[in-house]
């Protein structure tokens, strides 16, 4: 029973943001993708081992589960050092794309 409430919370959590409303209790599933990934993880292994249904309903809910998974960690992996970086070092500075502020040294007595 408690994992298919979680499975049913782990769908939810990755389907309702995908719904266009202001509601903040909608758009608060849109910031916790590691969280709902990991949660949707937990769940694919509980309900592999422990759901006991048909294997045609237990195949349809981990497919639904793992594309869940796939879709939560695509927007977190661009924020690691797997994805590659889409901008250049600044190590050098470029006269024309700089500017200096003059710098005067203050003496307080």
């Amino acid at each position: 029973m408690l994992t298919s409430i979680l499975c049913a919370i782990a769908i939810i959590a990755k389907r309702l943001p995908l719904i266009n409303s202001i509601f903040w209790w909608i758009r608060i599933f849109d910031f916790p993708k590691i969280q709902i990934a990991v949660l949707t993880l937990f769940t694919i292994i509980l309900a592999y081992v422990y759901l006991d249904f048909n294997w045609k309903f237990k195949i349809v809910l981990l497919l639904i589960l793992v594309f869940s998974i796939v879709y939560q960690v695509q927007f977190v992996v661009v924020y690691t050092l797997l994805y590659k970086t889409q901008t250049k070092d600044s190590n050098k500075p470029i006269a024309e794309n700089s500017f200096n502020i003059p710098y005067r040294e203050l003496h307080l007595n």
